[in-house]
């Protein structure tokens, strides 16, 4: 039995495939196993896998009809001997010591399954540190819950920067939603996993590059799917209310949380889709007033604009926004991105001055 079973979902990944296994092979903790699973691909991932499952005793295929990401995950799952599981996406590529920097961490401080931060990776093979991770309240052996770090919520759901205990994962009986919706399962994982943990370690290193600009990608091909977003949403958040971890401050986290990854996927969703999802997004917003929350964590921007989806029909706030957008090139006084000068613009001519105490 191999320390920590490592599960690589794939669906028509050949652009990315090598480079992604290559990371995971190369690891520095050798005492793995690596779960491929290939979700029905019809391109020509599973015979780059077969050539892995040659060279490597490590790599074990699972080839199996397309039934989606949720399904790939908990086939993985199924297989897995380990004490610990991994995931690694077929786009994404791991830092050489990540497996063995987090299995480190979570055998220090014996928690249920132990968080890290990430880079962005992009085509061109650049890389930036994500600046979406928020760092939980910490006790003094940097451990973390839902309750006593209810911020946690406000980090991305991404279930790649995370290594389980696959006891917890087991007796908890947490698994992948498999409903036939599609797409962005990590949500209700994510409120899972928050809900149940007990202890959460946080490990606070870069250690997995996350790709962003991936074209056939989910989150960037514009297409209806994205709409699956905001049902993920509702559905993490009945979760939440169902294992009792939903107080007022979670749903502060949550409600913001959910506002700006649904505002993300409406600009990134195509122009013939966006009024059925405004429409999902309307129904969305609705419950943060249901859930009386206070706006607490809301900037003046976002609280604006939020009220501005609640009460304004779809056209009606795409023209509010276009009328907005005009009037602040006719005249407008802002802060620079360095917030140390003050920028007038007139009739689209921008002025820079600088701050008194810049």
């Amino acid at each position: 039995m191999a320390k920590v079973s490592i599960i690589i979902p794939i669906y028509n990944a050949q652009k990315y495939l090598k480079e992604c296994v290559d990371s995971v092979i190369n690891q520095t903790l050798k005492d793995i196993e690596i779960i491929c699973v290939n979700d029905g691909s019809k391109d020509n991932s599973l015979e780059i896998l077969k050539e892995y499952e040659k060279q490597d005793n490590r790599v074990i295929i699972i080839d199996k009809q397309n039934g989606g990401y949720a399904s790939a995950i908990n086939a993985g799952l199924e297989k897995a001997t380990s004490e610990y599981i991994g995931i690694v996406e077929s786009d994404d590529v791991c830092a050489k010591e990540m497996f063995e920097e987090l299995c480190k961490k979570i055998e220090q401080t014996n928690a249920d399954y132990v968080a890290s931060d990430f880079y962005f990776l992009t085509e061109a093979n650049t890389y930036r540190k994500s600046s979406n991770m928020v760092k939980p309240e910490l006790d003094e052996h940097d451990c973390f819950n839902l309750l006593s770090s209810p911020k946690t919520l406000y980090s991305p759901a991404y279930p790649w920067k995370n290594l389980y205990k696959k006891s917890f994962l087991d007796e908890n009986n947490i698994r992948m939603k498999q409903d036939g919706m599609g797409a962005y399962e990590d949500q209700p994982w994510n409120a899972e996993i928050l809900s149940k943990a007990k202890k959460i370690a946080y490990l606070d290193k870069h250690l997995y590059f996350y790709r962003i600009d991936a074209t056939d990608s989910s989150t960037n091909n514009g297409k209806i799917g994205l709409i699956n977003y905001i049902k993920r949403r509702n559905q993490a958040r009945e979760i939440l209310i169902e294992n009792n971890c939903f107080n007022d401050e979670i749903k502060e986290y949550f409600h913001l949380s959910a506002f700006g990854g649904s505002k993300l996927f409406f600009r990134k969703i195509q122009r013939k889709f966006k009024p059925q999802y405004y429409k999902d997004m309307q129904k969305l917003f609705a419950l943060a007033l249901e859930d009386n929350i206070e706006f607490k964590y809301f900037s003046k921007a976002k609280l604006k604009d939020f009220k501005n989806i609640q009460n304004y029909g779809y056209h009606m706030y795409i023209l509010n926004n276009k009328i907005q957008k005009i009037s602040k090139t006719i005249f407008s006084i802002g802060n620079s991105k360095d917030k140390k000068h003050k920028v007038l613009t007139i009739l689209g001519i921008k002025l820079k001055f600088r701050r008194k105490n810049a």
